[in-house]
Protein backbone atom coordinates (compact mmCIF):
# COMPACT_ATOMS: atom_id res chain seq x y z
CA UNK A 1 0.00 0.00 0.00
CA UNK A 2 2.70 2.23 0.69
CA UNK A 3 4.78 1.75 -2.79
CA UNK A 4 1.40 2.05 -4.83
CA UNK A 5 1.03 5.49 -3.03
CA UNK A 6 -0.62 7.85 -6.04
CA UNK A 7 -0.36 4.83 -7.99
CA UNK A 8 -2.54 1.70 -8.99
CA UNK A 9 -3.03 -1.26 -7.25
CA UNK A 10 -3.69 -4.54 -9.47
CA UNK A 11 -5.44 -7.36 -8.12
CA UNK A 12 -6.15 -11.02 -9.63
CA UNK A 13 -9.19 -12.78 -8.70
CA UNK A 14 -10.30 -10.06 -6.49
CA UNK A 15 -13.68 -11.63 -5.62
CA UNK A 16 -11.56 -14.26 -3.60
CA UNK A 17 -9.37 -11.82 -1.19
CA UNK A 18 -9.41 -12.63 2.30
CA UNK A 19 -12.47 -10.24 4.27
CA UNK A 20 -9.06 -9.14 6.73
CA UNK A 21 -7.26 -7.78 3.33
CA UNK A 22 -10.40 -6.58 2.23
CA UNK A 23 -10.89 -4.50 4.81
CA UNK A 24 -7.93 -2.83 4.95
CA UNK A 25 -7.88 -2.07 1.39
CA UNK A 26 -11.43 -0.29 2.08
CA UNK A 27 -9.94 1.43 5.03
CA UNK A 28 -6.98 3.13 3.11
CA UNK A 29 -9.28 3.74 -0.13
CA UNK A 30 -11.74 5.79 2.21
CA UNK A 31 -9.37 7.65 4.53
CA UNK A 32 -6.46 8.21 2.11
CA UNK A 33 -3.42 6.65 4.51
CA UNK A 34 -2.69 3.40 6.60
CA UNK A 35 -2.09 2.46 9.70
CA UNK A 36 0.00 -0.12 10.74
CA UNK A 37 -0.26 -1.44 14.41
CA UNK A 38 2.63 -4.27 16.07
CA UNK A 39 3.66 -4.75 19.67
CA UNK A 40 2.37 -1.13 20.66
CA UNK A 41 3.88 0.62 17.67
CA UNK A 42 1.86 2.24 15.13
CA UNK A 43 3.15 3.28 11.52
CA UNK A 44 0.68 5.35 9.77
CA UNK A 45 1.91 6.29 5.78
CA UNK A 46 -0.08 7.97 3.19
CA UNK A 47 -1.64 5.49 0.44
CA UNK A 48 -3.68 6.70 -2.18
CA UNK A 49 -4.68 4.86 -5.46
CA UNK A 50 -6.49 4.07 -8.15
CA UNK A 51 -7.93 0.15 -7.50
CA UNK A 52 -7.89 -2.14 -10.70
CA UNK A 53 -9.18 -5.55 -10.01
CA UNK A 54 -10.52 -9.07 -12.35
CA UNK A 55 -11.83 -11.39 -11.56
CA UNK A 56 -13.71 -14.96 -12.91
CA UNK A 57 -17.92 -14.53 -11.53
CA UNK A 58 -18.34 -18.18 -12.10
CA UNK A 59 -15.45 -18.57 -8.87
CA UNK A 60 -17.70 -16.71 -6.59
CA UNK A 61 -18.90 -13.25 -6.12
CA UNK A 62 -17.50 -9.77 -5.29
CA UNK A 63 -18.16 -9.05 -1.44
CA UNK A 64 -20.92 -6.20 -1.02
CA UNK A 65 -18.50 -4.51 0.70
CA UNK A 66 -15.95 -4.10 -1.69
CA UNK A 67 -18.68 -3.91 -4.58
CA UNK A 68 -20.01 -0.47 -4.22
CA UNK A 69 -16.07 0.74 -4.20
CA UNK A 70 -14.80 -0.08 -7.48
CA UNK A 71 -16.11 2.65 -9.90
CA UNK A 72 -16.70 1.16 -13.66
CA UNK A 73 -17.00 -2.36 -14.64
CA UNK A 74 -16.48 -4.04 -18.00
CA UNK A 75 -17.50 -7.27 -18.83
CA UNK A 76 -15.07 -8.95 -20.92
CA UNK A 77 -16.44 -11.80 -23.18
CA UNK A 78 -14.60 -14.04 -25.68
CA UNK A 79 -14.73 -13.56 -29.16
CA UNK A 80 -16.34 -15.90 -31.19
CA UNK A 81 -15.82 -14.39 -34.79
CA UNK A 82 -12.95 -16.66 -36.75
CA UNK A 83 -11.52 -13.24 -38.64
CA UNK A 84 -11.04 -11.52 -35.34
CA UNK A 85 -9.50 -14.65 -33.72
CA UNK A 86 -7.41 -15.09 -36.24
CA UNK A 87 -5.77 -11.69 -36.74
CA UNK A 88 -5.34 -11.78 -32.64
CA UNK A 89 -2.95 -14.73 -33.60
CA UNK A 90 -1.18 -12.77 -36.05
CA UNK A 91 -0.71 -9.61 -34.16
CA UNK A 92 0.53 -11.79 -31.17
CA UNK A 93 3.23 -13.70 -33.78
CA UNK A 94 4.33 -10.28 -34.78
CA UNK A 95 4.60 -8.90 -31.45
CA UNK A 96 6.87 -12.26 -30.29
CA UNK A 97 8.95 -11.99 -33.07
CA UNK A 98 10.51 -8.15 -32.74
CA UNK A 99 8.66 -6.17 -30.28
CA UNK A 100 10.68 -2.81 -30.79
CA UNK A 101 9.39 -3.20 -34.39
CA UNK A 102 6.20 -3.35 -33.67
CA UNK A 103 6.24 -1.23 -30.75
CA UNK A 104 7.06 1.34 -34.07
CA UNK A 105 4.71 0.32 -35.83
CA UNK A 106 1.83 1.34 -33.78
CA UNK A 107 3.23 4.45 -31.95
CA UNK A 108 1.42 7.25 -34.86
CA UNK A 109 -1.51 5.62 -33.55
CA UNK A 110 -0.60 5.52 -29.67
CA UNK A 111 0.02 9.51 -30.18
CA UNK A 112 -3.15 10.07 -31.48
CA UNK A 113 -5.16 8.44 -28.71
CA UNK A 114 -2.54 9.92 -26.23
CA UNK A 115 -3.33 13.61 -28.47
CA UNK A 116 -7.31 13.03 -28.14
CA UNK A 117 -7.59 12.14 -24.09
CA UNK A 118 -5.16 15.04 -23.49
CA UNK A 119 -7.44 17.02 -25.49
CA UNK A 120 -10.51 15.92 -23.48
CA UNK A 121 -8.97 16.35 -19.93
CA UNK A 122 -8.80 20.03 -20.87
CA UNK A 123 -12.53 19.93 -22.30
CA UNK A 124 -13.93 18.15 -19.19
CA UNK A 125 -14.31 21.05 -16.81
CA UNK A 126 -16.62 22.97 -19.46
CA UNK A 127 -18.49 20.06 -20.04
CA UNK A 128 -21.87 20.28 -18.81
CA UNK A 129 -25.07 18.08 -17.55
CA UNK A 130 -28.62 19.62 -17.74
CA UNK A 131 -30.97 18.76 -15.04
CA UNK A 132 -33.24 16.51 -16.69
CA UNK A 133 -30.10 14.01 -17.25
CA UNK A 134 -29.31 14.11 -13.74
CA UNK A 135 -33.24 13.50 -13.17
CA UNK A 136 -32.37 10.81 -15.37
CA UNK A 137 -29.13 9.62 -13.92
CA UNK A 138 -31.08 9.50 -10.60
CA UNK A 139 -34.35 7.31 -12.02
CA UNK A 140 -31.75 4.55 -13.62
CA UNK A 141 -30.62 4.10 -10.10
CA UNK A 142 -33.74 4.28 -8.01
CA UNK A 143 -34.97 1.55 -10.86
CA UNK A 144 -32.30 -0.56 -10.07
CA UNK A 145 -32.91 -0.71 -6.09
CA UNK A 146 -29.47 0.94 -5.89
CA UNK A 147 -28.73 1.55 -2.52
CA UNK A 148 -26.31 5.01 -1.38
CA UNK A 149 -25.37 7.76 -3.77
CA UNK A 150 -21.99 6.83 -5.11
CA UNK A 151 -23.63 5.02 -7.77
CA UNK A 152 -25.45 8.44 -9.21
CA UNK A 153 -22.28 10.56 -8.75
CA UNK A 154 -20.18 8.23 -10.63
CA UNK A 155 -22.75 8.12 -13.82
CA UNK A 156 -22.94 12.17 -13.71
CA UNK A 157 -18.98 11.92 -14.17
CA UNK A 158 -18.32 9.29 -16.37
CA UNK A 159 -21.17 10.78 -18.63
CA UNK A 160 -19.23 13.73 -18.64
CA UNK A 161 -16.10 11.95 -19.52
CA UNK A 162 -17.39 10.83 -22.45
CA UNK A 163 -18.83 13.62 -24.01
CA UNK A 164 -15.11 15.18 -23.46
CA UNK A 165 -13.70 12.24 -24.63
CA UNK A 166 -16.11 12.64 -28.23
CA UNK A 167 -15.41 16.23 -28.22
CA UNK A 168 -18.22 17.82 -26.45
CA UNK A 169 -19.39 20.34 -24.10
CA UNK A 170 -22.85 19.00 -23.35
CA UNK A 171 -23.84 15.52 -22.52
CA UNK A 172 -26.21 13.59 -24.46
CA UNK A 173 -28.99 10.76 -23.34
CA UNK A 174 -26.57 8.25 -25.01
CA UNK A 175 -23.86 9.24 -22.98
CA UNK A 176 -25.77 8.71 -19.66
CA UNK A 177 -27.04 5.28 -21.12
CA UNK A 178 -22.98 4.17 -21.75
CA UNK A 179 -22.15 5.41 -18.34
CA UNK A 180 -25.08 3.42 -17.09
CA UNK A 181 -23.48 0.13 -18.52
CA UNK A 182 -20.19 0.98 -16.80
CA UNK A 183 -21.52 1.96 -13.51
CA UNK A 184 -25.21 -0.31 -13.02
CA UNK A 185 -24.12 -3.67 -13.39
CA UNK A 186 -21.98 -4.93 -10.88
CA UNK A 187 -24.17 -3.11 -8.17
CA UNK A 188 -27.72 -4.21 -9.12
CA UNK A 189 -28.88 -6.64 -6.15
CA UNK A 190 -29.66 -10.35 -8.00
CA UNK A 191 -31.29 -12.96 -6.09
CA UNK A 192 -29.85 -16.01 -8.03
CA UNK A 193 -32.96 -18.43 -7.44
CA UNK A 194 -35.66 -15.68 -9.31
CA UNK A 195 -35.71 -15.36 -12.85
CA UNK A 196 -34.76 -11.76 -13.37
CA UNK A 197 -34.27 -9.82 -17.33
CA UNK A 198 -31.11 -9.14 -18.20
CA UNK A 199 -29.51 -5.85 -16.86
CA UNK A 200 -28.61 -4.08 -20.25
CA UNK A 201 -32.09 -5.06 -21.47
CA UNK A 202 -33.82 -3.94 -18.80
CA UNK A 203 -30.99 -0.55 -19.09
CA UNK A 204 -32.13 -0.40 -22.87
CA UNK A 205 -36.21 -1.08 -21.93
CA UNK A 206 -35.79 2.04 -19.40
CA UNK A 207 -34.18 4.24 -21.79
CA UNK A 208 -36.64 3.61 -24.64
CA UNK A 209 -39.74 4.15 -21.98
CA UNK A 210 -37.72 7.94 -21.20
CA UNK A 211 -37.52 9.20 -24.92
CA UNK A 212 -41.16 7.50 -25.79
CA UNK A 213 -42.26 10.40 -22.84
CA UNK A 214 -39.88 12.76 -23.79
CA UNK A 215 -41.67 12.73 -27.39
CA UNK A 216 -45.09 12.74 -26.16
CA UNK A 217 -45.48 15.74 -23.39
CA UNK A 218 -48.91 16.69 -24.68
CA UNK A 219 -50.28 12.51 -24.29
CA UNK A 220 -49.01 12.26 -20.94
CA UNK A 221 -51.40 16.14 -19.91
CA UNK A 222 -53.93 14.27 -21.50
CA UNK A 223 -53.57 11.32 -20.38
CA UNK A 224 -54.12 12.92 -16.41
CA UNK A 225 -56.75 15.06 -18.00
CA UNK A 226 -58.60 12.37 -19.00
CA UNK A 227 -57.82 10.32 -15.43
CA UNK A 228 -59.26 13.12 -14.01
CA UNK A 229 -62.20 13.02 -15.42
CA UNK A 230 -62.68 9.25 -15.48
CA UNK A 231 -62.23 9.80 -11.35
CA UNK A 232 -65.31 12.27 -11.34
CA UNK A 233 -67.70 9.74 -13.25
CA UNK A 234 -66.38 7.06 -10.77
CA UNK A 235 -66.94 9.28 -7.90
CA UNK A 236 -70.39 10.03 -9.11
CA UNK A 237 -71.09 6.38 -9.88
CA UNK A 238 -70.07 5.06 -6.31
CA UNK A 239 -72.20 7.42 -4.70
CA UNK A 240 -75.35 6.23 -6.90
CA UNK A 241 -74.39 2.06 -6.33
CA UNK A 242 -72.45 1.96 -3.00
CA UNK A 243 -73.45 -1.35 -2.29
CA UNK A 244 -73.10 -2.91 -5.48
CA UNK A 245 -69.02 -1.02 -6.29
CA UNK A 246 -68.23 -1.93 -2.46
CA UNK A 247 -69.05 -6.13 -3.45
CA UNK A 248 -67.23 -5.61 -6.80
CA UNK A 249 -64.07 -3.72 -4.94
CA UNK A 250 -63.83 -6.65 -2.73
CA UNK A 251 -63.36 -9.13 -5.63
CA UNK A 252 -61.40 -7.56 -7.37
CA UNK A 253 -58.76 -5.81 -4.50
CA UNK A 254 -58.68 -8.52 -1.57
CA UNK A 255 -57.23 -11.92 -2.56
CA UNK A 256 -59.22 -13.31 0.74
CA UNK A 257 -62.87 -12.33 -0.29
CA UNK A 258 -65.54 -15.00 0.12
CA UNK A 259 -68.20 -15.17 -2.26
CA UNK A 260 -72.01 -15.74 -0.68
CA UNK A 261 -73.14 -19.85 -1.20
CA UNK A 262 -75.50 -18.53 -3.74
CA UNK A 263 -73.36 -16.41 -5.81
CA UNK A 264 -70.85 -17.83 -8.06
CA UNK A 265 -66.88 -17.49 -8.13
CA UNK A 266 -65.11 -17.93 -11.36
CA UNK A 267 -61.53 -16.64 -10.21
CA UNK A 268 -60.27 -20.38 -9.98
CA UNK A 269 -61.01 -20.37 -13.95
CA UNK A 270 -58.36 -16.93 -14.29
CA UNK A 271 -55.29 -17.87 -16.15
CA UNK A 272 -53.63 -14.86 -15.03
CA UNK A 273 -54.36 -14.94 -11.17
CA UNK A 274 -53.32 -11.67 -8.88
CA UNK A 275 -50.91 -11.03 -6.87
CA UNK A 276 -51.96 -12.70 -3.64
CA UNK A 277 -54.76 -15.02 -5.35
CA UNK A 278 -54.14 -18.52 -3.59
CA UNK A 279 -53.97 -21.33 -6.75
CA UNK A 280 -55.97 -24.52 -6.28
CA UNK A 281 -53.96 -27.41 -6.62
CA UNK A 282 -54.78 -29.12 -9.61
CA UNK A 283 -52.77 -25.76 -11.05
CA UNK A 284 -49.47 -27.15 -10.04
CA UNK A 285 -49.93 -31.17 -11.69
CA UNK A 286 -46.54 -30.31 -14.01
CA UNK A 287 -44.21 -28.81 -11.10
CA UNK A 288 -41.38 -27.42 -11.93
CA UNK A 289 -37.92 -27.08 -10.43
CA UNK A 290 -38.96 -23.53 -9.65
CA UNK A 291 -41.79 -24.01 -7.58
CA UNK A 292 -39.21 -25.39 -4.55
CA UNK A 293 -39.52 -22.76 -2.11
CA UNK A 294 -43.39 -23.66 -1.80
CA UNK A 295 -43.53 -27.50 -1.92
CA UNK A 296 -39.72 -28.98 -1.30
CA UNK A 297 -37.68 -28.33 2.45
CA UNK A 298 -33.78 -28.63 1.80
CA UNK A 299 -32.41 -31.15 4.45
CA UNK A 300 -30.20 -29.94 6.73
CA UNK A 301 -26.61 -30.65 5.31
CA UNK A 302 -25.03 -32.06 8.91
CA UNK A 303 -20.98 -32.54 9.26
CA UNK A 304 -19.07 -34.19 11.50
CA UNK A 305 -16.93 -31.82 13.91
CA UNK A 306 -13.13 -33.42 13.94
CA UNK A 307 -10.70 -32.22 16.30
CA UNK A 308 -8.69 -30.42 13.81
CA UNK A 309 -7.60 -26.56 14.53
CA UNK A 310 -9.38 -24.57 10.89
CA UNK A 311 -9.52 -20.90 9.49
CA UNK A 312 -12.24 -19.41 7.46
CA UNK A 313 -15.72 -18.25 7.59
CA UNK A 314 -19.49 -19.50 7.28
CA UNK A 315 -22.46 -20.58 9.01
CA UNK A 316 -23.03 -24.23 9.15
CA UNK A 317 -20.39 -26.56 10.23
CA UNK A 318 -18.81 -25.76 14.27
CA UNK A 319 -14.95 -26.39 13.61
CA UNK A 320 -11.85 -25.27 16.08
CA UNK A 321 -10.01 -22.25 16.01
CA UNK A 322 -7.70 -19.86 17.39
CA UNK A 323 -7.55 -16.10 18.16
CA UNK A 324 -11.57 -15.58 16.72
CA UNK A 325 -14.69 -17.84 17.93
CA UNK A 326 -15.87 -18.75 21.42
CA UNK A 327 -13.76 -20.05 23.88
CA UNK A 328 -14.48 -23.41 24.84
CA UNK A 329 -11.34 -25.11 26.00
CA UNK A 330 -7.58 -24.35 26.67
CA UNK A 331 -4.36 -26.41 25.82
CA UNK A 332 -1.19 -26.16 25.70
CA UNK A 333 -0.20 -23.78 23.11
CA UNK A 334 2.66 -26.23 20.16
CA UNK A 335 4.78 -22.67 19.77
CA UNK A 336 4.13 -18.81 20.90
CA UNK A 337 1.06 -17.59 21.39
CA UNK A 338 -0.73 -14.29 21.88
CA UNK A 339 -4.27 -15.95 22.76
CA UNK A 340 -3.60 -16.65 26.32
CA UNK A 341 -6.20 -18.53 28.60
CA UNK A 342 -6.17 -16.81 31.68
CA UNK A 343 -7.75 -18.60 33.96
CA UNK A 344 -5.96 -22.36 32.55
CA UNK A 345 -2.64 -20.32 33.00
CA UNK A 346 -3.77 -20.04 36.91
CA UNK A 347 -5.09 -22.85 37.68
CA UNK A 348 -2.02 -25.06 36.11
CA UNK A 349 0.49 -22.72 38.11
CA UNK A 350 -1.42 -23.62 41.43
CA UNK A 351 -1.76 -26.85 41.06
CA UNK A 352 2.10 -27.32 39.99
CA UNK A 353 3.16 -25.14 42.51
CA UNK A 354 1.11 -24.53 45.35
CA UNK A 355 0.56 -20.89 44.36
CA UNK A 356 0.42 -18.00 41.84
CA UNK A 357 4.04 -18.24 39.91
CA UNK A 358 3.49 -18.13 36.28
CA UNK A 359 6.37 -19.76 34.33
CA UNK A 360 6.19 -20.46 30.74
CA UNK A 361 5.21 -24.04 31.40
CA UNK A 362 2.19 -22.85 32.84
CA UNK A 363 1.31 -21.07 29.75
CA UNK A 364 -2.02 -22.43 27.89
CA UNK A 365 -3.73 -21.03 24.95
CA UNK A 366 -7.30 -20.50 24.28
CA UNK A 367 -8.94 -22.97 21.91
CA UNK A 368 -11.80 -21.56 20.31
CA UNK A 369 -15.57 -22.92 18.36
CA UNK A 370 -16.86 -21.03 15.66
CA UNK A 371 -18.67 -21.91 12.45
CA UNK A 372 -17.13 -22.42 8.80
CA UNK A 373 -18.96 -22.84 5.11
CA UNK A 374 -18.63 -26.42 3.84
CA UNK A 375 -17.58 -27.22 0.06
CA UNK A 376 -20.29 -29.47 -1.02
CA UNK A 377 -20.40 -31.39 -3.78
CA UNK A 378 -23.99 -32.50 -5.77
CA UNK A 379 -23.64 -35.02 -7.24
CA UNK A 380 -27.01 -35.72 -9.46
CA UNK A 381 -27.94 -38.98 -11.29
CA UNK A 382 -29.47 -37.77 -15.00
CA UNK A 383 -30.03 -41.53 -16.12
CA UNK A 384 -33.31 -42.61 -17.84
CA UNK A 385 -34.67 -43.97 -14.74
CA UNK A 386 -34.80 -40.45 -13.41
CA UNK A 387 -37.03 -38.94 -15.63
CA UNK A 388 -39.64 -41.51 -15.27
CA UNK A 389 -42.63 -40.12 -13.21
CA UNK A 390 -41.78 -36.67 -11.46
CA UNK A 391 -38.85 -37.65 -10.11
CA UNK A 392 -36.11 -35.53 -11.67
CA UNK A 393 -38.18 -32.84 -11.07
CA UNK A 394 -38.64 -33.25 -7.64
CA UNK A 395 -35.02 -34.38 -7.71
CA UNK A 396 -34.01 -30.37 -9.17
CA UNK A 397 -36.31 -29.03 -6.56
CA UNK A 398 -34.76 -30.34 -3.55
CA UNK A 399 -31.40 -29.29 -4.97
CA UNK A 400 -32.26 -25.37 -5.85
CA UNK A 401 -33.58 -25.64 -1.88
CA UNK A 402 -30.54 -26.57 -1.06
CA UNK A 403 -28.27 -23.95 -3.09
CA UNK A 404 -30.55 -21.76 -0.84
CA UNK A 405 -29.77 -23.01 2.16
CA UNK A 406 -26.06 -22.71 1.19
CA UNK A 407 -26.32 -19.69 0.25
CA UNK A 408 -27.42 -18.25 3.12
CA UNK A 409 -24.50 -20.48 4.72
CA UNK A 410 -22.11 -19.05 2.68
CA UNK A 411 -21.04 -22.78 1.25
CA UNK A 412 -19.33 -23.39 -1.44
CA UNK A 413 -20.82 -25.72 -4.28
CA UNK A 414 -19.86 -28.03 -6.80
CA UNK A 415 -21.76 -30.23 -9.71
CA UNK A 416 -20.94 -33.53 -10.85
CA UNK A 417 -23.78 -35.15 -13.18
CA UNK A 418 -23.80 -39.22 -14.40
CA UNK A 419 -25.52 -40.86 -17.10
CA UNK A 420 -24.74 -42.92 -19.98
CA UNK A 421 -21.35 -44.77 -19.58
CA UNK A 422 -19.51 -41.18 -17.33
CA UNK A 423 -19.46 -38.86 -15.42
CA UNK A 424 -18.91 -34.82 -16.24
CA UNK A 425 -18.25 -32.45 -13.79
CA UNK A 426 -20.07 -29.30 -14.81
CA UNK A 427 -19.10 -27.54 -12.24
CA UNK A 428 -16.19 -27.06 -9.98
CA UNK A 429 -16.44 -25.81 -6.23
CA UNK A 430 -17.66 -22.48 -6.12
CA UNK A 431 -19.52 -19.71 -4.06
CA UNK A 432 -21.39 -17.85 -7.21
CA UNK A 433 -24.94 -19.95 -6.19
CA UNK A 434 -25.85 -18.06 -9.42
CA UNK A 435 -23.93 -19.80 -11.63
CA UNK A 436 -24.91 -23.26 -9.84
CA UNK A 437 -28.32 -22.17 -10.06
CA UNK A 438 -28.32 -22.31 -14.07
CA UNK A 439 -26.09 -25.75 -13.94
CA UNK A 440 -29.22 -27.49 -12.38
CA UNK A 441 -31.85 -25.77 -14.69
CA UNK A 442 -30.21 -27.13 -18.00
CA UNK A 443 -30.06 -30.90 -15.71
CA UNK A 444 -30.76 -33.28 -18.80
CA UNK A 445 -32.27 -37.02 -18.65
CA UNK A 446 -31.49 -40.43 -20.49
CA UNK A 447 -29.27 -42.84 -20.48
CA UNK A 448 -27.98 -45.59 -18.25
CA UNK A 449 -26.74 -44.89 -14.47
CA UNK A 450 -22.68 -45.03 -14.12
CA UNK A 451 -23.59 -44.87 -10.29
CA UNK A 452 -20.09 -45.91 -9.24
CA UNK A 453 -18.69 -43.31 -11.86
CA UNK A 454 -20.52 -40.92 -10.40
CA UNK A 455 -19.29 -41.23 -6.96
CA UNK A 456 -15.54 -41.09 -7.96
CA UNK A 457 -15.88 -38.24 -9.86
CA UNK A 458 -17.70 -36.23 -6.94
CA UNK A 459 -14.81 -37.80 -4.94
CA UNK A 460 -12.33 -36.53 -6.83
CA UNK A 461 -13.84 -32.94 -6.91
CA UNK A 462 -14.27 -33.20 -3.57
CA UNK A 463 -10.40 -34.31 -2.60
CA UNK A 464 -8.80 -31.61 -5.33
CA UNK A 465 -10.49 -29.18 -3.01
CA UNK A 466 -9.38 -30.61 0.18
CA UNK A 467 -5.53 -30.61 -1.43
CA UNK A 468 -5.96 -26.88 -1.97
CA UNK A 469 -7.39 -25.94 1.03
CA UNK A 470 -5.96 -27.76 4.35
CA UNK A 471 -9.39 -25.85 5.98
CA UNK A 472 -12.07 -27.29 3.81
CA UNK A 473 -14.98 -28.73 5.43
CA UNK A 474 -16.10 -31.71 3.38
CA UNK A 475 -19.47 -32.57 2.46
CA UNK A 476 -21.08 -35.05 -0.89
CA UNK A 477 -24.91 -34.89 -1.94
CA UNK A 478 -25.65 -37.89 -3.67
CA UNK A 479 -29.09 -37.45 -5.66
CA UNK A 480 -30.21 -40.32 -7.43
CA UNK A 481 -32.28 -43.33 -7.38
CA UNK A 482 -29.67 -46.20 -6.99
CA UNK A 483 -30.55 -48.18 -9.73
CA UNK A 484 -27.03 -48.65 -11.21
CA UNK A 485 -26.32 -50.42 -14.26
CA UNK A 486 -23.02 -50.06 -15.53
CA UNK A 487 -19.64 -51.15 -14.27
CA UNK A 488 -16.53 -49.54 -14.57
CA UNK A 489 -14.46 -53.09 -14.54
CA UNK A 490 -15.21 -57.06 -13.77
CA UNK A 491 -15.71 -56.61 -10.11
CA UNK A 492 -19.76 -56.37 -10.49
CA UNK A 493 -21.72 -53.20 -9.68
CA UNK A 494 -22.36 -53.83 -5.97
CA UNK A 495 -18.61 -54.63 -5.13
CA UNK A 496 -17.38 -51.39 -6.87
CA UNK A 497 -20.25 -49.05 -4.97
CA UNK A 498 -19.09 -50.92 -1.10
CA UNK A 499 -15.56 -49.44 -2.49
CA UNK A 500 -16.10 -46.48 -3.25
CA UNK A 501 -18.41 -45.80 -0.50
CA UNK A 502 -15.56 -46.98 1.80
CA UNK A 503 -13.27 -44.47 0.55
CA UNK A 504 -15.54 -41.78 1.19
CA UNK A 505 -15.72 -42.64 4.85
CA UNK A 506 -12.26 -42.99 5.10
CA UNK A 507 -11.47 -39.63 4.04
CA UNK A 508 -13.80 -38.29 6.53
CA UNK A 509 -16.12 -36.97 4.32
CA UNK A 510 -19.83 -36.07 4.98
CA UNK A 511 -22.23 -37.94 2.76
CA UNK A 512 -25.71 -37.24 2.25
CA UNK A 513 -28.12 -39.64 0.30
CA UNK A 514 -31.68 -38.11 -1.69
CA UNK A 515 -33.24 -41.37 -2.55
CA UNK A 516 -35.42 -40.22 -5.65
CA UNK A 517 -37.39 -43.80 -6.01
CA UNK A 518 -40.88 -43.59 -5.49
CA UNK A 519 -40.93 -47.17 -6.09
CA UNK A 520 -42.27 -49.73 -3.41
CA UNK A 521 -39.84 -52.52 -4.24
CA UNK A 522 -36.18 -50.88 -4.17
CA UNK A 523 -34.16 -52.11 -6.99
CA UNK A 524 -31.14 -49.61 -6.29
CA UNK A 525 -27.72 -49.44 -4.24
CA UNK A 526 -28.77 -47.13 -1.47
CA UNK A 527 -28.40 -49.50 1.37
CA UNK A 528 -24.82 -50.76 0.54
CA UNK A 529 -23.70 -46.50 0.09
CA UNK A 530 -26.01 -45.83 3.28
CA UNK A 531 -24.14 -49.07 5.18
CA UNK A 532 -20.36 -48.20 4.11
CA UNK A 533 -19.90 -44.83 3.64
CA UNK A 534 -22.23 -43.86 7.08
CA UNK A 535 -24.30 -41.45 4.90
CA UNK A 536 -27.20 -39.29 6.04
CA UNK A 537 -30.70 -40.43 4.54
CA UNK A 538 -33.40 -38.63 2.54
CA UNK A 539 -36.46 -39.84 0.70
CA UNK A 540 -37.54 -37.49 -1.39
CA UNK A 541 -41.08 -37.82 -0.70
CA UNK A 542 -40.21 -36.47 2.90
CA UNK A 543 -39.42 -33.11 1.71
CA UNK A 544 -42.47 -32.79 -0.21
CA UNK A 545 -45.09 -30.46 1.52
CA UNK A 546 -47.89 -32.99 2.50
CA UNK A 547 -50.97 -31.01 1.10
CA UNK A 548 -48.86 -31.09 -2.42
CA UNK A 549 -48.36 -34.21 -2.68
CA UNK A 550 -51.79 -34.81 -2.42
CA UNK A 551 -52.47 -32.82 -5.25
CA UNK A 552 -50.36 -34.80 -7.53
CA UNK A 553 -51.13 -38.29 -6.26
CA UNK A 554 -48.48 -39.13 -4.40
CA UNK A 555 -48.40 -41.11 -0.92
CA UNK A 556 -47.66 -39.32 2.29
Amino acid sequence: LAKANRGIIYIDEINLLDDNIVDVLLDSAAMGFNTIEREGISITHPSKFILVGTMNPEEGELRPQLTDRLGLYVDVKGIEDIEQRVKIIDVMEEFDSDNNAFYLKYADEQKKLLEKINIAKSVLPQVRLQRDLKELIAKICVDFGIDGHRADILMSRCSKTIAALEGRKMVEKSDVERAAGFIIPHRVRRDPFDEEQPIQQKLQQLMQEQKQEDNNPQDDENQDKNTDDKNEDSSKNWNENSEDNSKDDLKENNPNFNQPPDGKDNRENDTNPRNGDKQKPEQHQNPGPDRHKKFITAPEISVKRDKKIKTGRGRRAKTLSTHTGKYVKSRNPKSGTTDIAIDATIRSSVISKGRIDIDKNDIREKVREKKKAVTTVFIVDASGSMGVGKRMDFAKGALISMLRDSYQKRDKVGFVVFRGNDAKVILKPTTSVYSAMKKVKSIPTGGKTPLCEGLLSGLKTIMDEIIKDKNCVPAIVLVSDGRANVSKNKKGIKKEIISVSKKIKEKGINLIIIDADDAKLKLGYLNEIIKYGKANYFHINNLINKDFKKSVGLPN
